[in-house]
Protein backbone atom coordinates (compact mmCIF):
# COMPACT_ATOMS: atom_id res chain seq x y z
CA UNK A 1 0.00 0.00 0.00
CA UNK A 2 0.82 3.21 -0.93
CA UNK A 3 1.89 6.67 1.20
CA UNK A 4 1.44 9.70 0.55
CA UNK A 5 3.31 12.60 1.69
CA UNK A 6 1.07 15.40 2.83
CA UNK A 7 1.94 17.72 0.33
CA UNK A 8 0.26 15.12 -2.24
CA UNK A 9 -3.00 14.63 -0.27
CA UNK A 10 -2.66 18.75 0.21
CA UNK A 11 -2.50 19.35 -3.46
CA UNK A 12 -5.54 16.94 -3.78
CA UNK A 13 -7.55 18.74 -1.31
CA UNK A 14 -6.57 22.16 -2.76
CA UNK A 15 -7.10 21.76 -6.93
CA UNK A 16 -8.45 18.46 -7.11
CA UNK A 17 -12.47 19.89 -7.40
CA UNK A 18 -10.72 23.10 -9.73
CA UNK A 19 -9.14 21.14 -12.36
CA UNK A 20 -11.95 18.13 -12.50
CA UNK A 21 -15.40 19.12 -11.10
CA UNK A 22 -17.14 16.81 -13.04
CA UNK A 23 -14.55 13.54 -12.68
CA UNK A 24 -15.52 10.06 -11.65
CA UNK A 25 -13.49 7.27 -10.01
CA UNK A 26 -14.31 3.78 -10.06
CA UNK A 27 -12.11 2.04 -7.34
CA UNK A 28 -12.80 -1.90 -6.97
CA UNK A 29 -16.53 -1.92 -8.43
CA UNK A 30 -17.19 2.05 -6.05
CA UNK A 31 -17.64 5.25 -8.08
CA UNK A 32 -16.10 8.12 -6.17
CA UNK A 33 -16.73 11.67 -7.38
CA UNK A 34 -14.23 14.64 -6.75
CA UNK A 35 -16.52 15.76 -4.23
CA UNK A 36 -16.21 13.01 -2.44
CA UNK A 37 -11.90 12.67 -2.71
CA UNK A 38 -11.21 15.75 -1.29
CA UNK A 39 -12.77 15.50 2.03
CA UNK A 40 -11.23 11.44 1.52
CA UNK A 41 -8.03 13.41 1.56
CA UNK A 42 -8.27 15.52 4.23
CA UNK A 43 -9.36 13.16 6.52
CA UNK A 44 -5.75 11.51 6.07
CA UNK A 45 -4.37 14.70 7.00
CA UNK A 46 -6.52 15.69 9.97
CA UNK A 47 -5.32 12.33 11.41
CA UNK A 48 -1.82 12.77 10.99
CA UNK A 49 -2.28 16.14 12.25
CA UNK A 50 -3.34 13.65 15.41
CA UNK A 51 -0.41 12.10 15.28
CA UNK A 52 1.98 15.29 15.47
CA UNK A 53 0.48 16.56 18.15
CA UNK A 54 -0.26 13.31 20.73
CA UNK A 55 3.40 12.87 20.35
CA UNK A 56 4.34 16.06 21.14
CA UNK A 57 2.48 15.53 24.23
CA UNK A 58 3.96 12.37 24.83
CA UNK A 59 7.49 13.79 24.70
CA UNK A 60 5.94 16.84 27.06
CA UNK A 61 4.72 13.93 29.77
CA UNK A 62 8.00 11.98 29.23
CA UNK A 63 10.17 14.88 30.09
CA UNK A 64 8.05 15.57 33.25
CA UNK A 65 7.85 12.22 34.33
CA UNK A 66 11.63 11.66 34.17
CA UNK A 67 12.26 15.25 36.18
CA UNK A 68 9.81 13.92 39.01
CA UNK A 69 11.49 10.86 39.09
CA UNK A 70 14.88 11.80 39.32
CA UNK A 71 13.74 14.32 42.59
CA UNK A 72 11.87 11.52 44.11
CA UNK A 73 13.07 8.12 43.81
CA UNK A 74 16.69 8.47 45.80
CA UNK A 75 13.77 9.49 48.48
CA UNK A 76 11.91 6.58 48.43
CA UNK A 77 14.75 4.06 48.03
CA UNK A 78 16.22 5.45 51.18
CA UNK A 79 12.65 4.58 52.63
CA UNK A 80 12.24 1.19 51.09
CA UNK A 81 15.57 0.11 52.69
CA UNK A 82 14.35 1.61 56.08
CA UNK A 83 11.27 -0.68 56.13
CA UNK A 84 12.64 -3.47 55.30
CA UNK A 85 15.27 -3.00 58.34
CA UNK A 86 11.75 -2.19 60.52
CA UNK A 87 10.12 -5.09 59.53
CA UNK A 88 12.73 -7.84 59.17
CA UNK A 89 10.93 -10.71 60.48
CA UNK A 90 7.67 -9.31 59.76
CA UNK A 91 6.74 -11.44 56.18
CA UNK A 92 3.58 -9.95 55.96
CA UNK A 93 4.37 -6.36 56.27
CA UNK A 94 7.17 -6.63 53.90
CA UNK A 95 4.33 -7.94 51.25
CA UNK A 96 1.71 -5.50 52.12
CA UNK A 97 4.71 -2.91 51.93
CA UNK A 98 6.39 -3.95 48.62
CA UNK A 99 9.40 -4.15 50.35
CA UNK A 100 10.73 -7.79 50.50
CA UNK A 101 14.46 -8.29 50.70
CA UNK A 102 15.82 -9.13 47.64
CA UNK A 103 16.97 -12.82 47.70
CA UNK A 104 20.07 -13.40 47.33
CA UNK A 105 22.06 -16.09 44.38
CA UNK A 106 21.21 -19.56 44.30
CA UNK A 107 23.54 -21.92 45.61
CA UNK A 108 24.93 -23.77 43.32
CA UNK A 109 24.91 -27.71 43.14
CA UNK A 110 27.30 -30.65 44.30
CA UNK A 111 27.51 -30.96 39.90
CA UNK A 112 27.84 -27.05 39.45
CA UNK A 113 30.70 -26.97 42.03
CA UNK A 114 32.82 -30.00 40.86
CA UNK A 115 32.16 -28.36 37.20
CA UNK A 116 33.05 -25.10 37.73
CA UNK A 117 36.32 -25.99 39.52
CA UNK A 118 37.02 -28.57 36.50
CA UNK A 119 36.58 -25.58 34.54
CA UNK A 120 39.04 -23.17 36.40
CA UNK A 121 42.03 -25.80 36.40
CA UNK A 122 41.42 -26.50 32.46
CA UNK A 123 41.39 -22.43 32.02
CA UNK A 124 44.86 -22.30 34.49
CA UNK A 125 46.46 -24.85 32.26
CA UNK A 126 45.86 -23.42 28.79
CA UNK A 127 46.88 -20.19 30.06
CA UNK A 128 49.89 -21.52 31.78
CA UNK A 129 48.82 -19.31 35.09
CA UNK A 130 50.78 -20.89 37.56
CA UNK A 131 50.63 -20.05 42.18
CA UNK A 132 53.52 -18.11 44.41
CA UNK A 133 54.14 -21.68 45.28
CA UNK A 134 54.23 -23.28 42.01
CA UNK A 135 56.04 -20.09 40.64
CA UNK A 136 58.42 -20.47 43.41
CA UNK A 137 59.32 -23.78 42.17
CA UNK A 138 60.74 -22.24 39.05
CA UNK A 139 63.94 -22.17 38.36
CA UNK A 140 66.85 -21.09 35.59
CA UNK A 141 69.56 -24.41 34.72
CA UNK A 142 72.72 -22.02 34.84
CA UNK A 143 74.83 -23.43 36.91
CA UNK A 144 78.22 -20.78 36.15
CA UNK A 145 79.66 -18.26 33.55
CA UNK A 146 82.63 -18.86 31.84
CA UNK A 147 84.09 -14.88 31.49
CA UNK A 148 86.32 -14.78 28.54
CA UNK A 149 88.68 -11.42 28.47
CA UNK A 150 88.65 -9.65 24.95
CA UNK A 151 91.56 -7.74 24.91
CA UNK A 152 93.27 -5.03 22.93
CA UNK A 153 96.76 -3.55 21.50
CA UNK A 154 97.50 -0.10 21.50
CA UNK A 155 99.20 1.35 18.40
CA UNK A 156 103.27 1.42 18.88
CA UNK A 157 104.32 4.89 18.76
CA UNK A 158 108.26 5.40 17.61
CA UNK A 159 110.14 8.42 16.72
CA UNK A 160 111.07 8.87 13.30
CA UNK A 161 114.70 8.69 11.90
CA UNK A 162 117.17 10.93 12.51
CA UNK A 163 118.59 12.36 9.27
CA UNK A 164 121.69 14.54 9.35
CA UNK A 165 121.91 18.03 9.09
CA UNK A 166 124.57 20.98 9.29
CA UNK A 167 123.76 21.86 12.84
CA UNK A 168 126.03 20.16 15.36
CA UNK A 169 124.13 19.31 18.49
CA UNK A 170 124.26 17.19 21.23
CA UNK A 171 122.94 14.48 21.93
CA UNK A 172 119.63 15.05 24.31
CA UNK A 173 118.13 12.42 26.99
CA UNK A 174 115.24 10.09 25.61
CA UNK A 175 111.92 11.68 26.04
CA UNK A 176 109.21 8.64 26.60
CA UNK A 177 106.45 9.09 23.85
CA UNK A 178 103.03 7.45 24.95
CA UNK A 179 101.39 4.54 23.82
CA UNK A 180 98.87 2.14 25.12
CA UNK A 181 100.96 0.20 27.16
CA UNK A 182 103.53 3.06 27.69
CA UNK A 183 106.68 1.99 26.06
CA UNK A 184 109.87 3.60 26.43
CA UNK A 185 110.91 4.71 23.17
CA UNK A 186 114.57 6.27 23.04
CA UNK A 187 115.02 9.30 20.56
CA UNK A 188 118.46 10.33 19.80
CA UNK A 189 118.89 13.71 18.69
CA UNK A 190 120.58 13.90 15.25
CA UNK A 191 123.79 15.13 14.52
CA UNK A 192 126.39 16.08 11.75
CA UNK A 193 128.11 12.74 12.61
CA UNK A 194 126.57 10.21 10.33
CA UNK A 195 127.68 7.51 12.82
CA UNK A 196 125.07 9.40 15.27
CA UNK A 197 122.29 9.18 13.29
CA UNK A 198 123.04 5.35 12.34
CA UNK A 199 122.72 4.75 15.51
CA UNK A 200 119.81 6.89 16.25
CA UNK A 201 118.09 5.02 13.81
CA UNK A 202 118.76 1.59 14.59
CA UNK A 203 118.07 2.05 18.66
CA UNK A 204 114.52 3.28 17.35
CA UNK A 205 114.20 -0.24 15.15
CA UNK A 206 114.63 -1.90 17.91
CA UNK A 207 112.81 -0.29 20.53
CA UNK A 208 109.79 -1.14 17.78
CA UNK A 209 110.48 -4.37 17.63
CA UNK A 210 110.48 -4.62 21.66
CA UNK A 211 107.17 -3.04 22.02
CA UNK A 212 105.03 -5.32 21.71
CA UNK A 213 106.68 -7.45 23.79
CA UNK A 214 107.16 -5.19 26.79
CA UNK A 215 103.76 -3.15 26.63
CA UNK A 216 101.52 -4.91 28.78
CA UNK A 217 97.46 -6.37 27.17
CA UNK A 218 94.84 -3.86 28.17
CA UNK A 219 91.64 -5.66 29.04
CA UNK A 220 88.73 -4.11 26.13
CA UNK A 221 85.67 -5.98 28.27
CA UNK A 222 84.55 -9.39 28.94
CA UNK A 223 82.40 -12.16 27.90
CA UNK A 224 80.40 -13.81 29.98
CA UNK A 225 78.80 -17.27 28.82
CA UNK A 226 76.14 -18.99 30.92
CA UNK A 227 76.66 -22.77 31.24
CA UNK A 228 73.90 -24.55 32.61
CA UNK A 229 73.01 -28.71 32.49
Amino acid sequence: MSTFTNAELQSIVDNLTTRAPKATFNVDGVTYTSSKIVPLAASVLTARSGIKTAKGAWINARTKSAEVEDAANPIIEAVRGMLVSMFIKDTSAQADLGVAPRRGPKPLTAEARLAASAKSRATREVRGTASKKQKAKLKGNVTGVVVTPVTSQGPIVTSPAATPTDATTVPTSASPVATTADPVVATVASTANPVLAAAASTANAVNAALAPTLAPALVAGVTVTPTGH
